[in-house]
């Protein structure tokens, strides 16, 4: 009897859970609903137990199945390389390379003529028209203009009639009306006027306070932040020895998946998980400013 014999036909082993099965006890492991992982997962529960019972057809394309187990892996601190190996090992096909068809025929080869007399077209085009908004259109206003005439010898000789208005200069010193209102102006003070930076200025006014959250882990253990306009600050797997500082508009949520492997502290000041807020290892809780 051969190994191959030994192996069932879908590729599971025979020794233990694979993939989405080992997601499953872990979940209930650490007490964790399907509510929660579906809320994690952007998935509806009926595909996160489809998710746990290795239906990854319901899933759709296997991209999307790979990606979900390596974030509920995440989530319940499972290495992803082993979920992944389980899931290849299910999905035997999901590996195997592309099937290339036959060669197809090869284009005929384009002349490039017709392009290059199209291009010279378009390029002889541009041309022109610059030519006419530069200065074209006044050399054909040039050439119609007609000739000014010269005048004859005789015209050049007769001089013009001198004027017959008389400057008349103004009697006993007296000033023109012109150049009295001149001096009137000139002796007018300025009006001072106030200038832009003197002008009041919009008081300026001050967004919400935002709240200084830090989380320092002792352990593997998931966490999720999102503040109040549910932009998620965080989202990821927390190690012992790491810790990570993040800010936002309070309220923040924070999801943590275990709980007794990370410490918080808000603003400065420590911040002790309530009792109410665990759920098992699994705490959610609600952070305002403090």
């Amino acid at each position: 009897m051969t190994d191959e014999s030994k192996t069932p036909q879908d590729g599971r082993d025979a020794t233990g859970p694979l993939a989405g099965e080992r997601l499953a006890e872990a979940r209930l492991k650490r007490e964790i609903s399907i509510h929660e992982v579906a809320t994690v997962l952007h998935l509806d529960e009926p595909k996160v137990r489809a998710l746990e019972q290795n239906a990854f057809e319901l899933l759709g394309a296997p991209v999307f199945a790979k990606g979900y187990l390596r974030k509920y892996a995440e989530l319940v601190g499972i290495p992803i390389d082993a979920i992944l190996a389980d899931y290849y090992r299910l999905n035997r096909s999901a590996a195997a390379p592309p099937i290339v068809g036959s060669r197809g025929n090869l284009p005929r080869d384009i002349s490039p003529g017709p392009w290059i007399a199209g291009l010279l077209a378009i390029v002889l085009a541009a041309g022109a028209a610059w030519w006419w908004l530069t200065g074209g259109s006044e050399w054909f206003d040039n050439r119609t203009r007609p000739a000014t005439l010269t005048p004859l010898s005789r015209d050049r000789d007769v001089e013009p009639p001198p004027s017959t208005a008389a400057e008349t200069e103004p009697a006993n010193g007296e000033i023109p009306d012109e150049e009295a209102a001149a001096t009137d102006l000139a002796e007018t003070p300025p009006v001072d006027e106030p200038s832009p930076e003197t002008a009041a200025e919009p008081p300026q006014t001050t967004g919400p306070a935002e709240v200084l959250l830090s989380l320092s882990f002792s352990g593997d253990c998931w966490t999720e932040v999102t503040d109040a306009a549910g932009e998620r600050l965080y989202f990821g797997l927390g190690t012992a020895g790491r810790a990570i500082t993040v800010t936002g508009e309070p309220p923040l949520q924070v999801l943590v998946g275990n709980s007794a492997s990370v410490r918080l502290t808000v603003n400065g000041s420590d911040y002790p998980i309530p009792r109410s807020a665990r759920r098992g290892d699994t705490a959610r809780l609600t952070i305002a400013d403090r």
